[in-house]
This record gives structure tokens, C-alpha cells and sequence, in this order.
């Protein structure tokens, strides 16, 4: 057929004649009839012919057992409420998404179709609400996680059986941290058995798991690991020592700055005496203590050395036992700490050693401060006690006391905190209608 194309070409369309043959006859015939030029006509026709030959063998005839979705058995969320949750994807607002998915979860209602796929991606990004997520997308999305390996992994369990020698990094660290938290000693064992064969950015992630059951007893292994040829993995182990109670590491800052605060009683209005903590500067640390995590030099302007040294080792000592060396009622050291002439120099690492060892006298003293807020220092409080801090801070920090007031818990905002305050009761107006469309 090819060479009849050419043959056409070269003598012309007067002197020679292509006809689609064959198959494409019926083609042909309405190419001819529908052309009235014949150079048009012979171009269409040629042009058909190429593309029928390239269009190779017709395709033969398949099977595959595709799994049949299951039928939904709750019902679906309204279109308002899933236009709710499409808003907050769009704007990553993940206040308002936990909230939506939360209340849904209560309700027990799906979200639509058409949202599976965006939900099943966000749930990717949020390991550890996950299952919270996936709930609200139904059989639905049970089904296209078994179909799409980059879903796969949330229709998995948490890894209840991960295997220490086979399993994924992730499923590795799961194991170890749950044997730590029932059988501490034993989950070292294990990690001390391999722990040489692992490349550094593992060691690393483990070091990090010993967090969970962490005790004076893992001092040892720790202490071999800081001659680690890996920077990071001797940062992580000396990150679990420095404050670890009883450590030799935690020792040497603890016993610098019972040497380097001095407290004194001065008379005070005349008749009243009055305990002052004062900081000796011509204290200096040993040079062993500059091998252990503590910088010499201040980088913070206008910061002594030695202020900043000392300001340092305060974030990785228990308040507990600096006030127990002083024979003070912890709330007592904690107070002379912050009135103390370079409590300003000192309130950031006050404030990391408040969240490091949950210590709630600390948190609440410095929120009572000036310019004392940091949510994670509310977090800290009980809960029935954080009411006089976000009267406090609501106004000066609306979006982070927001968050923690819409937690995952999702409890009753307090009365006089909700009809207090114009800008949260605004902001609950605008998202109240949620609440009916949820019941």
C-alpha cells in the first residue's frame, strides 16, 4: 500500500490513483465522496493509511480481580461540613482540621467521596493522628489504601509485632521503645548487641528511643557512645546525660552552681530580714565541665562568660536539687532564681529546664513573670489550673492559647474565660455551626 502512496506522489494525482483498500475501503469511499479536490483527498487517505499501520495489533482481551469496595454503613457529613474540612486543607489550617475531623469522629459520619483521596494524603503527613484521620473516610478508604502503594501503610496497624532483626527502621524503633517501656534494661541489651553494626543516622535514632525509660542505669553505655566517631551520634548521647539526675555529667553542674549562688539574709524595710541569692562570678567551672556540652565563650551580647556559662548548666539541673543544696523549699529558689539581678539572662534555660523535667512550680512562676508565656510551659499545668493564664495571655497571644484551648480533648471552654473575652467569642461564633451539623 505504501508503494501505491509513493507512486501517487511522484507521478501525481491526473496520472495515478490511491484508493484506500481493504478494511479502510469504507473509509475511502466517504473520503472521496466528501473531497472535491484529488490532491486533498489523496493526502487524507495517505495520512490514514500511515496511522492505520502505526497503530499495530488491536490489544488483546485481559482479566484482573479487582476487590469490590465495601457498602458504607455510617452515614455521610453534610456538604457544609465537608466544604469545612476542603477549607482547611486548602489553607493548612490544622487547628481547625483536627477540630472538624475530631467532632466528625464523634459523630460518627464519613467524610464524602470525593474527599477520601485529599484526607488519605493529609493523614500521611500526621503520623500520629493517622488513624484518627483514615476513620473518616469510610470502607472507601480502607479500599483505596489496598490499592495504592503510597496509601498502603494506612490501612497498617501500629506494628504490634516489629521485629527487631528484619523490620523497618520505624518498626525497629517501635519494638525498642516499647520494650523500654516495660523491661528498660532488656531494650539496652538488645540495642548494645547490634548497636555497632548500625550506620549513624540509626544510632542516632535510637540514642533518641533510650529517652523513654531513661534511668541512671543507661549512664555507662551512654558515656561509651560520647567516643562515637559521629558528631551527631555523641550530641545525641550527651543530650540524655546532661540531664540525667545522678549522671557524673550532671553532677559536675549541679555542684558548680551550688558553689557559684550564695543565699544571704539582708534586712529589709529595717526589722524584716529577707533571703537574696547572689551569683559569685569569680567562680569559674572547670575546664572539664567546657568538655561536656557547655560553651565557654557567650554568645549573647553584653553576657559575661561565666553568666552565660552558669546560665546554661541551669537548664539541665532539676531546680529540685539545687534547692534541696540550699535547705530551700523548692518554691522559695525557684522565686530568688527569678529576682535575681541576671534572672533576665537566665529565664530562657529556667524555661528549657521547666519543660525538660516537667516542673510545674517553675512553668507557673515564669508565665507569672514579665513576658513569661510559652504554650509549652501550659501545657506543663494542670489543667484546671492554666484558667488564670489564659485570661492572662489570650489577648497578647490569641492563635497558640487558641490552639491549646481547642485541643484534642475538645473539652468545655471555661464560662468566664468564653464570656470574658470578645475575640474568642467571635472566633467560636464564626465556626458554631459546626456543632448542629455534627448531630
Amino acid at each position: 500500500m505504501q508503494d501505491e502512496i509513493v507512486k501517487t506522489g511522484l507521478l501525481g494525482t491526473n496520472r495515478a490513483s490511491f484508493q484506500l483498500a481493504g478494511d479502510l475501503n469504507e473509509i475511502g469511499s466517504k473520503v472521496s465522496s466528501s473531497q472535491k479536490d484529488k490532491e486533498d483527498a489523496f493526502l487524507i487517505s495517505a495520512a490514514i493509511t500511515f496511522l492505520y499501520a502505526e497503530s499495530g495489533l488491536e490489544a488483546e482481551e485481559g482479566k484482573a480481580d479487582m476487590p469490590v469496595c465495601p457498602q458504607e454503613i455510617k452515614a455521610e457529613l453534610s456538604g457544609n461540613i465537608n466544604q469545612y474540612i476542603a477549607d482547611a486543607l486548602a489553607g493548612r489550617d490544622d487547628v481547625w482540621f483536627d477540630f472538624v475531623i475530631a467532632k466528625a469522629n464523634q459523630a460518627g459520619k464519613l467524610v464524602s467521596a470525593k474527599m477520601v483521596p485529599l484526607i488519605l494524603n493529609k493523614a500521611l503527613e500526621q503520623r500520629q493522628k493517622r488513624e484518627k484521620i483514615v476513620s473518616v473516610c469510610g470502607e472507601l478508604g480502607k479500599w483505596l489504601c489496598m490499592l495504592n502503594p503510597a496509601w498502603m501503610k494506612l490501612n497498617e496497624k501500629q506494628e504490634e509485632d516489629a521485629d527487631w532483626e528484619t523490620g523497618s527502621l520505624e518498626q525497629r524503633k517501635l519494638f525498642l521503645r516499647r520494650l523500654r517501656e516495660v523491661n528498660p534494661s532488656e531494650a539496652l541489651d538488645l540495642l548494645k548487641s547490634s548497636f555497632a553494626q548500625e550506620n549513624a543516622a540509626n544510632r542516632v535514632e535510637f540514642i533518641e528511643v533510650l529517652q523513654t525509660g531513661l534511668s541512671i542505669h543507661d549512664e555507662p553505655f551512654l558515656l561509651e557512645v560520647l567516643n562515637d566517631k559521629s558528631k551527631k551520634v555523641k550530641e545525641a548521647a550527651l543530650s540524655l546525660l546532661q540531664p540525667l539526675e545522678g549522671s557524673s555529667i550532671n553532677q559536675l553542674y549541679l555542684d558548680h552552681l551550688t558553689r557559684a549562688f550564695q543565699v544571704k539574709e539582708e534586712r529589709h524595710l529595717l526589722l524584716l530580714k529577707k533571703k537574696v541569692l547572689y551569683f559569685d562570678a569569680s567562680v569559674l567551672p572547670s575546664g572539664e565541665i567546657f568538655k561536656i556540652g557547655i560553651e565557654k565563650v557567650s554568645s549573647e551580647k553584653g553576657v559575661e562568660d561565666v553568666v552565660f556559662q552558669t546560665a546554661q548548666m541551669l537548664a539541665f539541673v532539676n531546680p529540685r536539687l539545687l534547692a534541696q543544696n540550699f535547705n530551700l523549699p523548692e518554691e522559695d529558689w525557684i522565686s530568688l532564681l527569678l529576682e535575681q539581678k541576671d534572672s533576665v539572662i537566665f529565664k530562657p534555660f529556667l524555661l528549657a529546664a521547666a519543660i525538660r523535667f516537667k516542673n510545674k512550680l517553675l512553668a507557673e512562676k515564669i508565665l507569672d513573670s514579665e513576658n513569661g508565656f510559652d504554650i509549652r510551659l501550659m501545657e506543663i499545668i494542670d489543667e484546671d489550673k492554666r484558667l488564670q493564664w489564659f485570661e492572662k495571655y489570650l489577648d497578647s497571644h490569641f492563635t497558640s492559647v487558641l490552639e491549646m484551648l481547642l485541643d484534642q480533648n475538645y473539652s468545655i471552654l471555661p464560662v468566664q474565660l468564653s464570656e470574658s473575652k470578645g475575640s474568642l467569642q467571635t472566633h467560636i461564633r464564626l465556626r458554631n455551626p459546626i456543632i448542629s451539623d455534627l448531630h
